[in-house]
Formats: structure tokens, sequence, C-alpha cells
């Protein structure tokens, strides 16, 4: 009888510590689950989707844009396109953007968006939704 004990007390424990990992809550997502780009691959609109975020949350929205020159330009808000939303009573939400405003460029340089980050402010935790390259850069500065 104490090996039955045994093994239930530890089962237990096991599924106690393992359980919250297992909690979608803990670790947010955000999927883009469109990308609309013209006939040269240029970015145009862009929908994601956010999922275990806190319920009714504030829920920043920002994104990371490659110019072609190496540099990495980090847009949050209140700078377009990036954008403060909430999630709902299930801790999920949408969003969509029909047009990029492109980030301030310099002369001659080009480049194009890498992902998008939805950070849950009360949590603190963040999901990340990855776009694909075009043929052509997103954003030119001539």
């Amino acid at each position: 009888m104490k090996v039955i004990g045994r093994v239930v007390g530890l089962s237990l424990l096991a599924f106690l510590l393992v359980a919250p990992t297992c909690n979608p809550s803990a670790n947010p997502t955000l999927k883009v689950v469109r990308e609309a780009r013209n006939a040269a691959g240029v970015l145009t609109g862009l929908t994601v989707e956010g999922k275990g975020f806190t319920a009714n949350g504030p829920v920043h929205l920002s994104f990371f844009f490659k110019k072609t020159t190496g540099g990495l330009i980090s847009v949050v808000p209140p700078t377009a396109p990036a954008k403060d939303s909430t999630a709902d009573g299930s801790g999920t939400f949408q969003f969509a953007w029909d047009r990029l405003e492109c980030p301030g460029l310099d002369q001659g340089e080009r480049g194009s968006w890498l992902s998008v980050i939805a950070n849950d402010e009360n949590s603190g935790k963040s999901g990340v939704g990855e776009l694909h390259r075009g043929q052509e850069s997103d954003c030119v500065h001539f």
C-alpha cells in the first residue's frame, strides 16, 4: 500500500510541475494569417491573430524592419504601423493593416518587414509572427 501511495504522490507532484508549462496563456502566440502582396511581392496588407494573451488586456503590436544595408529598425507604438490593441475575454485578438507605412529611410535605402511582435502588457510575455520576403523590397526611398 505504501508503494501505491508513493506512486500516486509522485504522479501528482509530476503533474503539478508539468501542468503550468502546458497552460496556453503562459506562452502567447502570434500568427500571421494574411500577407497581401502586389505582383512584385511588395507587402501591401497584413492580418495577425494572437492567442493566449491576458484576457481583456492591452497588447502592443510592434515590427522589425530590415534595411538592405544591414541595419534593423524597430517600429513601436505610437509610430505607424505599430499599434496598440486589446485581447478579448478569452485572451485572443485579431488585427489588420490595409496599408503599412514605411519607416524613415535615408536617400537610396530600401528594406522589408521581417516580423510582427505582440507584447502582452500585463504578463510581459510576447508572441512573434514571421513575415515572408517578397521579390522586391517592401519600402524604397529614392
